[in-house]
C-alpha cells in the first residue's frame, strides 16, 4: 500500500477559533498558486491538505498568514504501534551519520501516553541507526527534530516542519487601505494583513528612482494577498514629503480619499507610539475619525520590525534603522495635497513568478 503524505497546517493561536475562514484561504492561495489538491479538510484542531505535490502546496500554505506552522507528514493510525513504527521509519530516513535527534509527540492519545511512544521510537531507533552514531540529544541540543502529531482519527509524523507568521486569517476584520512609500510602510502594510484584513494597496511616491524599491516591496507583498488579480493604485506626489512623518501625512490624506471612493472604513496608518513620537500617532489617528474612519496602527515595536524584515527576506534594515533614530520634523496635519501635483494610476498585477517584471512594465 503506497504511503501518503500531507500538508498539515496548525493555525496560529489566535486563528483557532477562525479555522473555517483560514481552510478556505488555504483553497483560494492553492488555486492562485496553480497547485492541484483533492481535499482541504479538518482533521481536530489541524487543517489536512491532500495535495499532488505536498512540497509546493506546503510552501504555498505558508505564505498566508493564520497559519502558525506547516507540515509534510505521513498519516497512520492512532495506534502505539503504528507511531512508534512509523517514526523510527521516518527517523531512519533523515538522520545521518553522528545526529542527535529527539523524538516528540503531541496530541490526543488513546490507551497510551505522548511520552510511552517518544521512549519506544527513540529506543527503535537507537538499534535501527547505533552503526552510524546517531544518538538521542536533548531539547535544548538535537540536531533533527522527529515530531507526530495525533488526533483522535489519525496520527501524522512529521517528514518536513516549516515556520509561519502567524496572525489571523485574511478577511476576518474586513478590509482597509494601506500605502507603501518606504520598508516601514511596506512593513505596514503586512501586519494590517497579519492582523486579518484584506489590503487594498496604494503606491506613493515623488521621484522615478523610487520605482524600483517599491515595486520590490510590493512583489513580496502580492504572492500573500491569496488573489488571482490584484488591482494597485499608484500616486505620483510632486515634491514628496520632507521627512518620514510628513510623507506619511501626506499618504493618509491619499488612503482616505481611496478608502471614500471604494467604500471601506479602517485606515492602515504607518506610525506607531513605540517608534514615534506619540502626538504624531494620536494627530494622524484623530484625522482618520474626524473623517468618518477608523485608524488601524499595526507597526510593532522595532524588534519585531526588523524579525519581519527577516522573515520576508526584505533589504532595507538600514534605512529602518536611519527612519526611526533620525529627528522628525513639525507634522502638519491634515496636510494640505493642495501644494503638492498629484498625479493618480491604476493597474493589476495576475500573480505568478513575473510579478516584478509586470508591475515595472505597467503604467504609472
Amino acid at each position: 500500500m503506497p504511503v501518503q503524505s500531507y500538508v498539515v497546517a496548525f493555525p496560529s493561536a489566535f486563528s483557532r477559533r477562525h479555522i473555517t475562514a483560514l481552510a478556505r484561504n488555504i483553497r483560494r492561495i492553492l488555486r492562485v498558486q496553480n497547485e492541484p489538491y483533492a481535499s482541504v479538510r479538518r482533521d481536530g484542531d489541524i487543517i489536512l491538505v491532500d495535495a499532488h505535490d505536498p512540497v509546493f502546496a506546503s510552501a504555498a500554505v505558508g505564505l498566508l498568514f493564520g497559519v502558525d506552522r506547516t507540515l509534510i507528514a505521513r498519516r497512520v493510525e492512532n495506534d502505539f504501534e503504528q507511531v512508534a513504527a512509523a517514526i523510527s521509519e521516518v527517523g531512519g530516513n533523515l538522520l545521518l551519520a553522528g545526529d542527535r535527534f529527539l523524538v516528540r509527540v503531541e496530541g490526543h492519545t488513546r490507551g497510551f501516553l505522548p511520552r510511552d511512544v517518544e521512549m519506544a521510537a527513540t529506543s527503535s531507533i537507537i538499534e535501527a541507526r547505533a552503526p552510524t552514531g546517531a544518538r538521542p540529544g536533548t531539547a535544548e541540543n538535537h540536531d533533527k527534530m522527529l515530531y507526530a502529531y495525533l488526533t483522535r482519527r489519525g496520527a501524522y509524523v512529521s517528514i518536513f516542519a516549516d515556520r509561519c507568521l502567524g496572525g489571523l486569517p485574511l478577511g476576518v476584520q474586513g478590509r482597509a487601505v494601506c500605502c507603501i512609500f518606504d520598508t516601514i510602510s511596506a512593513l505596514t502594510c503586512l501586519e494590517t494583513m497579519r492582523m486579518g484584513f484584506e489590503t487594498e494597496v496604494v503606491l506613493c511616491y515623488a521621484a522615478e528612482s523610487q520605482r524600483m524599491p517599491l515595486a520590490k516591496m510590493l512583489d513580496r507583498i502580492i504572492p500573500r494577498m491569496a488573489q488571482k488579480r490584484v488591482k494597485v493604485a499608484a500616486v505620483r506626489m510632486t515634491p514628496g514629503g520632507r521627512d518620514y512623518l510628513e510623507t506619511a501625512a501626506l499618504a493618509t490624506e491619499i488612503m482616505l480619499g481611496e478608502a471614500a471612493e471604494r467604500g471601506i472604513r479602517h485606515i492602515s496608518l504607518p506610525v506607531s507610539r513605540m517608534l514615534f513620537a506619540g502626538e504624531a500617532a494620536d494627530r494622524l489617528a484623530a484625522r482618520v475619525y474626524g473623517a468618518g474612519m477608523v485608524p488601524v496602527m499595526p507597526l510593532p515595536g522595532d524588534g519585531r520590525l526588523f524579525e519581519m524584515l527577516g522573515e520576508l527576506n526584505m533589504a532595507g534594515s538600514r534605512a529602518v534603522h536611519s527612519t526611526i533614530y533620525k529627528r522628525q520634523g513639525v507634522m502638519a496635519v491634515p496636510a494640505d495635497l493642495r501644494s503638492h501635483t498629484v498625479r493618480r494610476s491604476e493597474f493589476a498585477v495576475r500573480t505568478g513568478p513575473n510579478n516584478l517584471h509586470d508591475i515595472l512594465d505597467s503604467d504609472w
